[in-house]
């Protein structure tokens, strides 16, 4: 390493979201046989016309996944057309089997310049957990991708089986990340509903290998309590006393919007609202105060929101009115912030501007592969739009060395791969002149003159 934070002259770059999950029906096989009845109705309710077979474990072919994403994307208002240009214009086969097969994904990856991947959930294709264990958080008819009607809360699966559906995803992604021992951070997904089993599902996810943590519901819409509520002390103490971070990824617990041309852009538009909200229910409720150790991670919900936010908590902290909420929380909300909290966004110039404002050592990186509004297949590019002119060692913390961090990834082993596939720290340091023509995703928000540095023109 030429330098302490460069391998070769290339960035060591981690993205900290991205999704993996396996055709449905092969959770047939990660479940206690007990349940494969209840199954196979879960499949006939969610899917209409299964065969009862569970799926060869090379996964289904590209074709009927593009097919479904399409159809995914339908259900949340996204136009058909704008989800099929998707599927057009990259390799679809890449996006998809990399969903479930490990050895093509690292591939992937390192073309993409990426070394290590923090894993969540997915659910653009047919393969969310069951049950409404993925981001539908126990609710029938709400997956990865929201649905449901408007007005209507649904109805949640048994706490039973939700429980049952965390366990077999946790099971598969422990059996994923072990293909490829240090290149990936699974997050384990948790059951809701009862705070008793989401504290034995982190021991049990821990004890599986999983380093990513664990995947916070966002059920602030329904009877679940809030997170300030010292109900959920347990969790987060095994969290704290296992190293566990507690992840906050955009898109579960928003209300249903239906397919109307504009459900879409109102869930667009509420995304970071709902996906940050923990922040607040946690500050206050004293969580950062009790547990000084824990980490908690706000994904896919851009970052631009933190510095303004931190500013309005810091001034209710510091109002007359709430003299008593400072005899048991000793620091302002922005010191817990910069303490213990990190945001994970596919990032756009303005926000990589304000880096000290939000935290250097606070923000993760994120390509969101493989859905469409990440930065994949140009991740490259999308780093040189983002962080061009700006110091490496600022660079690098943002694009792999906090998530490192954060994640405990093994820095070496990955320096080693990147030597070879990073990103050159000289070509990220140029400015863009030119994005990928018909790319769909939001690492080159805003357009490249808007938000082209200062100092240097992008014309």
């Amino acid at each position: 390493m030429t330098e302490p934070h460069l391998s070769n002259g290339r960035y060591v770059v981690v993205t900290s979201d991205g999704h993996a999950g396996p055709p449905a029906r092969t959770f047939r096989d990660y479940l206690e046989k007990k349940h494969w009845n209840a199954f196979e109705d879960y499949l006939k309710e969610s899917r209409g016309t299964p065969d009862g077979k569970p799926a060869a474990p090379a996964g289904a072919p590209a074709e009927a996944s593009s097919d479904t994403f399409v159809e995914s994307m339908k259900t949340i208002g996204l136009s058909e057309e704008a989800a099929s240009e998707f599927t057009a214009n990259v390799s679809f086969a890449d996006a998809s089997e990399s969903l479930w097969d490990p050895a093509r994904r690292l591939a992937v990856l390192e073309k993409d310049g990426v070394v290590g991947d923090v894993i969540f959930p997915d659910g653009n294709v047919d393969n969310e957990p069951p049950f409404g264990a993925g981001y539908a958080h126990g609710r029938r008819g709400i997956g990865q991708m929201g649905g449901g009607e408007p007005g209507k809360q649904p109805e949640l699966y048994p706490v039973e089986l939700v429980a049952a559906g965390a366990r077999a995803y946790n099971r598969w992604l422990s059996e994923f990340c072990a293909t490829n021992p240090g290149r990936h951070a699974g997050v384990a997904i948790l059951p809701t509903h009862d705070v008793g089993l989401m504290v034995e599902e982190v021991k049990r996810a821990h004890a599986s290998g999983l380093t990513g943590g664990v995947l916070l519901p966002l059920l602030l819409l329904t009877e679940m309590r809030g997170y300030n509520d010292p109900i959920y002390e347990p969790l987060w103490s095994v969290c704290e006393d296992l190293g566990m971070p507690v992840n906050v990824h955009a898109g579960g617990g928003q209300p249903p919007y239906g397919t109307s041309p504009d459900a879409f852009l109102i869930r667009m538009t509420e995304l970071s609202f709902y996906g940050s909200a923990p922040l607040w229910y946690m500050m206050w409720g004293g969580v950062f105060e009790r547990h000084p150790k824990l980490k908690v991670v706000f994904t896919e919900q851009s970052a631009y929101w933190a510095p303004q936010k931190l500013a309005e908590l810091d001034f209710y902290y510091d109002m007359p009115w709430f003299a008593a909420v400072r005899q048991t929380l000793r620091m302002k909300p922005s010191e817990y912030w910069a303490r213990q909290c990190y945001v994970g966004t596919f990032m756009f110039r303005e926000e990589a501007e304000q880096r000290h404002a939000i935290g250097l050592k606070n923000i993760l990186w994120g390509s969101d592969f493989p859905h469409l509004e990440g930065t994949w297949p140009h991740s490259k590019k999308s780093m040189q739009f983002t962080f061009s002119g700006m110091p490496s060692l600022d660079v690098s913390m943002m694009v792999g060395g906090n998530a490192i961090d954060v994640y405990n990834f093994d820095r070496q082993k990955l320096a080693q791969v990147a030597a070879k596939v990073g990103p050159l720290a000289e070509e990220v340091n140029k400015p863009l002149t030119q994005g990928p023509p018909g790319h769909l995703g939001m690492g080159f928000r805003y357009g490249l003159k808007s938000a082209a540095p200062p100092s240097t023109s992008a014309a």
